[in-house]
């Protein structure tokens, strides 16, 4: 019988985590085509990546839009008072799916209201 130990597990789960980075990565520069290289851009996935999960976001897709989100709106867009309604949809209580449901609702509503301000 095959035993993985801790610290292989802890190595597998980094290394997972580092691809799943690059390839978040290359799909900013694809999607948004800012901050083509270094730090600065890994630095914003990173974090953004981390709060994604600090509200319980664990696909890669719901991710993925998180981290779009952070990029259109802001990146700390959660914590800004102007969008209190996206903060409030990622706190709640429903599964992933159905607030990531909400939350593209919602950005859809903002971004429709964009410029109707007068």
């Amino acid at each position: 019988m095959l035993t993985i130990r801790v610290e292989q597990m802890a190595a597998l789960q980094r290394a997972s985590e580092r691809t799943f980075i690059d390839r978040l990565s290359a799909h900013v520069v694809l999607r948004w085509g800012v901050m083509a290289g270094g730090a600065a851009r890994e630095s914003w996935i990173s974090e953004a990546v981390r709060r994604a999960r600090g509200y319980r976001l664990k696909s890669e897709k719901d991710i993925t839009e998180f981290v779009d989100l952070t990029f259109e709106f802001g990146r700390e867009f959660d914590l800004e008072a102007r969008h209190a309604t996206g903060a409030a949809i990622l706190r709640g209580r429903q599964l992933a799916a159905a607030r990531m449901r909400q939350l593209r609702d919602w950005a859809a509503a903002v971004r429709g209201s964009a410029g109707k301000e007068a």
